[in-house]
């Protein structure tokens, strides 16, 4: 019998081109310090507790939970057609929105093609186009958050299959008027590209900012809408995500089939998720309730934007939808100017010696580094705490 030999040993082959997709490192609890209130404005979970009604379905589904979900979730793709006004073979569920986002690059996009977005913008974005293989093409948003659309008509070419748009926007806050979404249906209508549209913030609107769905737009290709249970219905933990098909479906049935595929490969929904979905549809959208003038999350914005107003370093594009706040330093007014700035530095110190934590703006891959996201989720009086604190800072950074 011949002898084996044995290459030596070594781990496993894998992608090369996945090395630089960056890990994901979960947010840690905020530090007890005796005699100090420590402020977490990195996350985006919410903290108010889920909806009674939505709790209520979900903890009657646990009953069958010995048996596996519909496969179909024929009932909740009822209850989704029924809101969005779309026939049943125009929805598709998935554990998360996230998850949908990554089998659409997939099935449209792989080496040698292109995905497109105004960035920043949802982090997720150019990582679903890594796993595909696909190269991004990410264009700046201005100084204002407004895509720049002659950028966008000049790097499209004849690699570019998919485009994304976040609205309102994440990290930012940006809601997109009506002539900015019409024109990003027109160059994806032009160039026959899937327009893939993230509308999970839709109802968390404040002032007088006005959501315009992409579908109502894009007639001419095949748009994507997705959303989820996870923001406005406050219920991130049951990881549900839908999506529904619009636009020119004719031609792009094979592309809808393949969509559908990849999510049944992936079962379903959970069962709890499915039946909390259609008593949150049709129940009382609480988030009204903190985003109109009085609200809770209201209050806060107005707390980050008098904060940033009366700031000599800070400034804001006033958030208009979404749970976020994009700030920047005008490190220019600091010590040693834009060379010395770090964001990564800024939010180390401000976590070490204000005990407050917000994500650095560079962690949404932008080039600059002088930028810092937080949430919206505190009160307006913690709020007014935080902007204390990382004013202290910068005052400290100014006298050194």
């Amino acid at each position: 019998m011949p002898s084996l030999s044995f290459a030596p040993m070594s781990g496993p082959r894998l992608r090369h081109d996945l090395d630089a997709i960056p890990s994901y490192k979960a947010g840690q609890p905020a530090r007890v310090i005796p005699g100090v209130s420590p402020h977490k404005l990195s996350s985006n979970e919410i903290p108010f507790p889920p909806l009674p009604s939505v709790l209520a379905a979900a903890e009657g589904a646990l009953g069958d939970m010995h048996r596996y979900p519909d496969f179909s979730s024929s009932a909740l793709v009822r209850a989704l057609a029924e809101r969005f006004g779309a026939p049943v073979s125009d929805i598709a569920v998935a554990t998360g929105s996230v998850g949908l986002a990554q089998q659409l690059v997939q099935i449209a996009a792989g080496p040698g093609n292109s995905v497109m977005f105004g960035w920043r913008s949802f982090e997720s974005y150019p990582i679903v186009t890594q796993i595909a293989g696909a190269t991004r093409q990410a264009i700046a948003l201005d100084g204002a958050d407004r895509y720049d659309l002659d950028a966008m008509h000049a790097a499209i070419d004849d690699t570019t299959r998919v485009i994304f748009v976040c609205n309102p926007n994440n990290p930012t806050g940006a809601v997109y008027p009506r002539e900015t979404l019409a024109a990003l249906a027109e160059i994806a209508e032009r160039r026959h590209l899937v327009f893939c549209a993230d509308e999970i913030y839709d109802e968390m609107l404040y002032g007088d900012a006005a959501f315009v769905p992409a579908a109502t737009l894009a007639k001419n290709t095949l748009c994507l809408t997705f959303g989820g249970l996870s923001k406005i219905y406050r219920a991130c933990g049951l990881r549900v995500g839908w999506l529904v098909f619009s636009g020119e479906r004719e031609h792009a049935r094979d592309y809808i089939q393949a969509v559908e595929l990849l999510a049944s490969l992936r079962l379903c929904s959970n069962v709890p998720g499915q039946y909390a979905v259609q008593t949150a549809l049709g129940g009382h959208q609480s988030i009204f309730d903190l985003t109109r003038p009085g609200g809770r999350l209201h209050a806060t914005r107005a707390a980050v934007l008098e904060a940033v107003g009366q700031s000599p370093y800070l400034s804001v594009v006033p958030p208009r939808g979404a749970m976020y706040a994009f700030v920047r330093v005008h490190s220019d007014r600091l010590p040693g100017g834009v060379k010395k700035f770090d964001d990564q530095a800024f939010a180390l110190d401000l976590l070490e010696r204000k005990h407050v934590l917000v994500a650095p703006g560079s962690s949404f891959n932008v080039p600059y580094r002088d930028h810092f996201r937080v949430t919206l989720l505190p009160d307006a009086e913690q709020m007014a705490d935080v902007f204390a604190r990382i004013e202290s800072l910068l005052d400290e950074y100014a006298a050194a």
